[in-house]
């Protein structure tokens, strides 16, 4: 039954690449695995490293332009 409530919603989001966490009857949880990337992508700016896993130094005499 539970499944028969949920169906349409789960593969929308199943299609759209969403995941689905499931709780208790006829409980989801639908969420945009994206919004990790966007998570990840601000800890690495906020602990400057660049995305291939480098840490942005500093050199001495060169300037942000």
């Amino acid at each position: 039954m539970d499944r028969e409530i949920c169906m349409e919603e789960d593969e929308f989001a199943h299609r759209i690449g969403w995941t689905v966490i499931k709780g208790g009857f006829g409980q989801r949880r639908y969420r945009d695995p994206r919004f990790d990337q966007l998570k990840a992508d601000r800890l690495r700016a906020l602990h400057g490293v660049e995305e291939d896993g480098r840490e942005e130094r500093e050199v001495p005499g060169n300037v942000a332009a």
